[in-house]
């Protein structure tokens, strides 16, 4: 546990978050997490992290096909290969 100091920075407040948590977490960017009675620093996950497992899964299962046709005569006609 660290205790850190809430020093003025610029026209706001923050905390400077020791180098050694920091190389702990492995990342530059923190997400703060609200709950009923504190807050949490966590290093923050890419938002898409797991996005490309996700689909290869969706696509192994047959989950990834068309909900609708939106193909017209100008697709079928014009665009074969």
């Amino acid at each position: 546990m660290a205790i850190l100091n809430v020093i003025p920075i610029g026209n706001s407040k923050g905390v400077i978050i020791p180098s050694n948590i920091l190389k702990k977490l492995n990342t530059d960017k923190i997400e703060i997490i609200e709950n009923d009675i504190d807050y949490t620093l966590k290093a923050a996950t890419p938002v898409r992290e797991g996005w490309e497992m996700a689909a290869i899964e969706a696509h192994k299962n047959g989950d990834d096909k068309l909900m609708m046709d939106f193909s017209n005569e100008f697709d079928l006609e014009e665009w074969k290969w």
